[in-house]
């Protein structure tokens, strides 16, 4: 069976055409060659990366995948799936890491190395509970890495806005009040 390329205009083997369930024929318009170029363009990637950032463009974005998510029962058993896989996970790990911290894995491993698997703060080993996951610490100003802190240590540093007087302050009510009782 063959179709022609509505960009190249020429007629090639479906096998040639990405699939596509929405479309009449059940292939993409532009064989796999033309879609490839067209990806593969510094101007369209650029392009597309502008408009991933556009607050509209993001909510339509997910707007459209909620309801999918929603009415489509097979694709949302699909995603779940995805998401429950340990690799999908780590590789969603290993992006947040170099897109938030600027982080490669290997770099992220060597501090947790470095720190022996525990928490700078309070000593303790880093597992998968939800109190104690490893997450990296660091400055809201600079955006420098810290090190690896267990994520209530986190979330104690965050709720003191990393101001050491209030956590000095902190240290100082405490010890009264050990004192007190």
């Amino acid at each position: 069976m063959t179709k022609t390329c509505s960009k190249c205009k020429k007629e090639k083997p479906t096998e040639e055409f990405h699939r596509r369930t929405a479309s009449k024929d059940g292939y993409r318009s532009h064989c796999k060659e033309c879609v490839r170029e067209y990806r593969d363009d510094p101007e369209v990637r650029a392009r597309q990366a502008e408009l991933r950032t556009i607050p509209a463009f993001k909510e339509r974005r997910n707007k459209c995948a909620r309801e999918r998510y929603k009415n489509d029962i097979q694709y949302r058993e699909k995603e779940r799936l995805r998401r429950a896989d340990p690799k999908t996970k780590s590789q969603q790990r290993e992006r947040q890491l170099e897109r938030r911290y600027g982080l490669s894995k290997k770099q992220y491993l060597r501090i947790l190395k470095e720190q022996k698997g525990k928490c700078k703060i309070c000593g303790k080993r880093f597992d998968d509970n939800r109190c104690n996951r490893a997450e990296v610490d660091h400055c809201h100003k600079t955006k420098a890495v810290r090190g690896v802190l267990c994520s209530m240590c986190n979330k104690a540093l965050g709720g003191f806005k990393d101001d050491v007087l209030v956590l000095q302050r902190a240290i100082d009510y405490l010890k009264k009040a050990r004192n007190d009782v």
